[in-house]
């Protein structure tokens, strides 16, 4: 086993690059190239596979990182032809010099939304969808703009470009299959008209190319679809409805099986289905939810839980072959290049491991990782959730700059501790991804794991949450509890542990919901984004689901109201993101499926005076 690179190590050789000029030069297509990693998974198929790349096999340390976007990044970047490509949560699609670091000239390119979708680079373009629905090409030599797809719902999976045609999944159900020089339809497919439910396509298509063109999706309701183009448009292959819970990711195509991965409650499913006909052919079950797609191999399929392990399953078989306890859940793909397995987990650990499960190596970065790797021309390129995009490379030594990072020692923290913060309890274990929510008697408990060694278990009552320590300053609409920094990590490890979520669109306004019930009450918590031009009022409106005393007996946030429904209001500014959350201690241990419904949302643009 080589030996790892320890966090405090690596916090003296990773920096932030000087924005400067770089060029970028034409991109090659989508078929992958050794020393590139053009779309999510690799190739077209997403097996996450490289055998012919170089990767970092010992000695890691910060070759860059790049601090300059404003929010996070949740998906895996495009490295092509020099250049690494990445959508962020404050709706830019960033390009960056792969050797410096420094910003490419031209960029970043606004995407009208924000965006965690994977990009996809092929000849010269790169392809990007975002929260809004839209698809959009992009000139890398120009940045200019090539045009714009427009889908119903937000756009999260990566496209595929193959001979002229961009293909495309939306929440709105559909794939799409987009001419990729005049940005006008090919063809539709509605994976929805074969279910009542309300389905949507998380993850990317994979496109196969032997013999023809065939399109693998899969939706949340369970099934798995393979379209095949004809002269006319596409026709259905075959559908197969997986057994157990809704897929959430990118089907992956290798060794004649596509793999897919789902989610029901606390329990994840690996199956693998025969391309050709879609029978199954075997199941895997982890011991904990699968959010992200497998990778794939001749031997192997890797797959990540939050169970927090990295299962290794025979490809023939179905049977593990072996596991690997990263400490922290997965919520991210793995990647294989040249004998090696790269994963990381929602702490802040990346992980290189043989292809047997032995550990190269191992470091831990500043920021909260939910991103997948990729891998390409002897480096590690990672976005984080709050301390930027980084590259790590055997022997490099660069300064690390601690960027938006919450996850500093509490003594420096702006969180403080729990004797000095009203949200003490409750953020540090949502530093340390370890805490369980309202317990009996309404009480929050804070078990700190490795933190114990610092700090006593702690013990504190619901209301707590909503105490303020000093004098709120005399300001219209002030409110500690959503204006703070502390405020916007409490809700984003929520939003970052949800298994569910749901997306309305209307009138340029976006509302995505999202489901935490891995606390013994479920969490449900709100981003609220506007791209008008004038304030509008927002309402959020949900069913009781249960006693309504278990609502009453809380404190509601801000804005949260009580009546025959639970009732949000806000005035979103033009540009502007509100998050909010709300305890649902009524939910019935049998009502989840109550509170993972579409959320009702009003909308007016008549603007009131503040007092």
């Amino acid at each position: 086993m080589d030996s790892g690179c320890t966090r405090r190590e690596l916090l003296g050789t990773i920096g932030t690059a000087a924005v400067g000029a770089a060029v970028a030069d034409g991109v090659s297509a989508q078929q992958s190239t050794a020393e590139e990693w053009p779309t999510f998974g690799y190739d077209r198929t997403h097996t996450g596979h490289n055998p012919n790349g170089t990767g970092v096999t010992e000695n890691p340390g910060g070759s860059w990182q790049y601090l300059d976007a404003e929010e996070a990044y949740r998906a895996s970047v495009a490295v092509s032809d020099g250049v690494v490509y990445a959508a962020n949560r404050d709706g830019n699609l960033y390009a960056v010099d792969a050797t410096t670091g420094e910003l490419v000239d031209g960029w970043p390119v606004g995407l009208g939304a924000p965006s965690e979708a994977p990009p996809t680079v092929a000849d010269g373009t790169v392809y990007v969808g975002n929260e809004s629905g839209t698809v959009r090409a992009i000139d890398t030599d120009t940045a200019e703009l090539q045009w714009r797809f427009d889908t119903e719902r937000a756009v999260r999976g990566a496209p595929v470009v193959y001979d002229g045609t961009v293909y495309a999944t939306s929440t709105d159900g559909s794939v799409y299959a987009i001419d990729a020089e005049a940005g006008s339809e090919l063809w539709t497919f509605d994976t929805g008209e074969q279910t009542t439910d309300d389905v949507e396509i998380r993850g990317g298509p994979a496109v196969v190319t032997d013999g023809g063109v065939t399109v693998y999706a899969a939706n949340t309701g369970g099934l798995v679809y393979a379209l095949t183009e004809t002269e006319s448009g596409v026709e259905e292959k075959w559908e197969r409805i997986v057994p157990n819970g809704q897929i959430q990711t990118t089907p992956v195509v290798a060794n004649g099986s596509v793999y897919v991965t789902a989610v029901q409650s606390a329990a994840g499913f690996v199956y693998a289905l025969d391309s050709a006909n879609g029978q199954q052919e075997w199941t895997y079950e982890t011991g904990g939810a699968i959010v992200a797609a497998p990778a794939a191999t001749s031997n192997y399929v890797y797959v990540g839980a939050r169970d927090q392990f990295l299962h290794a399953v025979d490809v023939n078989s179905g049977e593990e072959q072996w596991r690997f306890d990263t400490g922290r859940q997965i919520n991210s793909t793995p990647a294989v290049v040249d004998g090696t397995v790269y994963v990381t987990n929602f702490g802040n650990d990346v992980f290189a491991l043989t292809t047997e499960g032995d550990e190269r190596w191992s470091t831990e970065l500043l920021g909260t990782i939910s991103a997948s790797p990729a891998v390409a021309g002897g480096r590690l390129y990672i976005g984080s959730e709050n301390s930027g995009l980084y590259a790590l490379e055997s022997g490099a030594d660069v300064t690390l700059s601690p960027g938006t990072t919450t996850n500093s020692t509490v003594e420096d923290s702006p969180l403080g501790t729990p004797e000095t913060s009203p949200f003490g309890f409750l953020v540090l274990p949502a530093a340390a991804v370890t805490f369980f929510g309202v317990l009996a008697g309404g009480l929050y408990v804070l078990f700190t794991s490795d933190w114990a060694k610092q700090f006593e278990v702690e013990e504190a009552p619901i209301e707590k949450l909503y105490e303020d320590e000093e004098e709120e300053p005399d300001m219209p609409g002030f409110d500690r509890r959503s204006e703070t920094e502390v405020w916007s990590v409490i809700v984003g490890d929520v939003i970052s542990r949800a298994e569910h979520s749901e997306t309305v669109a209307r009138e340029d306004v976006i509302v995505k919901k999202y489901v935490d019930d891995t606390l013994d009450a479920p969490v449900t918590a709100y981003e609220i984004e506007s791209a008008r031009d004038d304030p509008v009022q927002i309402t959020i409106s949900e069913p009781v689901l249960g006693e309504a005393d278990a609502l009453a007996d809380q404190p509601l946030n801000e804005g949260w109201r009580l009546g025959e429904r639970l009732t949000f209001e806000a005035t979103v500014a033009p540009g502007e993101t509100v998050r909010t959350m709300v305890g649902r201690p009524d939910t019935p241990e049998d009502g989840l499926d109550g509170l993972l419904e579409r959320p009702e949302v009003g909308i007016d643009s008549n603007e009131t005076d503040e007092k």
